[in-house]
C-alpha cells in the first residue's frame, strides 16, 4: 500500500461502481459497501481520532507491522507508524532492544483507538507494506506470529505475559498488505525458499481467524497476486481490498485512459473465497 497523503481512503464496492450517496455506518455495515482509511504512513499524519470522526469512514487500518519475527534480531515483530511516533521502543524483560514501538510515545494513538471503537469504527493493524523484505519461515512461525499479534494488539488477557504496545486499547483484526521483494531467494538454515513471497500467509490468516479476529487482504490487482494468491485460495478473509492503482495493465487508470478491457474488476468480483461472505472491495 502506497501513501500520498496523511491517510489513504479506500472505497469498498462489492459488486459494481456506483454514485457516492453514502448511507449511515450501520446501513453500510449491513450492505456490501464500506469506506476504509489506511493511517500511519503519510508525510504528516493527522490524528487518528480525526480520521474516525469522519462519518463516512467505517474501517481504519493502522500501518504497519513492517518487521516480522523471523527477520527480527529480538524475535519480536517491529512496527512503523511514520511521523506519529517518536521512535521509543519496548525492550524485552532481559533488556534486549526491539523494533516494537511503544504506543505511549505515539501521540494520542492509544486513546484514539478507543475513540474509534466508541464511534462504531473497526480498527485493523496492517502487516507488511511497501519496501519490506519480511517473510515467514514455516507454518509453526506463522502460528507463533499470529498468537503474538493477538496477545500484543488484541483484547487484553490475563494469560498474555508479553508486551502491550497499545496498552488496554485493542484492534479488531489484522490486514495483509504483503509487498515483499527479494533480489534472490532468501536462505534460512542453509535452504533457499523460492516461495518466500507467499509462504505462511494462509496459516497466519487462518490462525488469526481461529482466535476470533477479523482478517483482510490487500492484494495488487494482478491476478494471481504473487504474494497473497495461496492465502486467498486457502484462508479465511473477511475483507479483500484490491489495489487497483500503481499497477499498469489492470488498474482503474487503464479504464479511465481508454483501455477498459485491461481493468480486471470483474475478474476479482467473480472470484470465490473460503469465506463465502468475504467483502470484496475496490481500492
Amino acid at each position: 500500500m502506497h501513501f500520498t497523503t496523511s491517510f489513504t481512503t479506500v472505497l469498498a464496492v462489492a459488486t459494481s461502481a456506483s454514485a457516492l450517496a453514502l448511507p449511515s455506518i450501520s446501513a453500510r455495515e449491513n450492505s456490501a459497501n464500506s469506506i476504509v482509511a489506511y493511517w500511519g504512513q503519510g508525510n504528516v499524519n493527522i490524528p487518528l481520532s480525526d480520521v474516525c470522526s469522519n462519518p463516512n469512514v467505517d474501517i481504519v487500518v493502522l500501518s504497519f507491522v513492517n518487521i516480522f519475527p523471523d527477520q527480527s534480531a529480538s524475535g519480536w515483530p517491529g512496527t512503523n507508524f511514520g511521523s506519529s511516533c517518536r521512535g521509543q521502543t519496548i525492550s524485552k524483560p532481559d533488556g534486549t532492544s526491539t523494533d516494537l514501538l511503544d504506543g505511549a510515545h505515539c501521540g494520542t494513538m492509544i486513546p484514539d483507538i478507543a475513540a474509534c471503537h466508541a464511534g462504531g469504527k473497526k480498527v485493523l493493524l496492517s502487516l507488511g507494506g511497501g519496501g519490506s523484505n519480511a517473510w515467514i519461515h514455516s507454518d509453526a512461525s506463522a502460528v507463533s506470529f499470529a498468537q503474538f499479534l493477538v496477545g500484543a494488539f488484541g483484547a487484553p488477557s490475563t494469560t498474555w505475559t508479553g508486551p502491550r504496545p497499545i496498552g488496554d486499547s485493542q484492534v479488531d483484526g489484522f490486514d495483509f498488505d504483503i509487498e515483499s521483494s527479494f533480489s534472490s531467494d532468501p536462505v534460512f538454515e542453509g535452504k533457499s525458499y523460492p516461495d518466500a513471497e507467499s509462504r505462511g500467509y494462509a496459516t497466519l490468516a487462518n490462525t488469526i481467524h481461529s482466535l476470533g479476529y477479523l482478517t483482510s487482504a490487500a492484494p495488487q490487482c494482478v491476478r494471481p497476486d504473487a504474494h497473497l494468491d495461496p492465502a486467498l485460495n486457502n484462508a479465511w478473509f473477511d475483507y479483500v481490498f484490491v489495489q487497483f492503482y500503481n499497477t499498469a495493465g489492470c488498474s482503474a487508470m487503464d479504464f479511465i485512459q481508454g483501455t477498459p478491457n485491461s481493468f480486471n474488476f470483474d475478474a476479482w468480483a467473480s472470484a470465490s473465497y473460503v469465506n463465502a461472505g468475504t467483502r470484496y472491495t475496490l481500492c
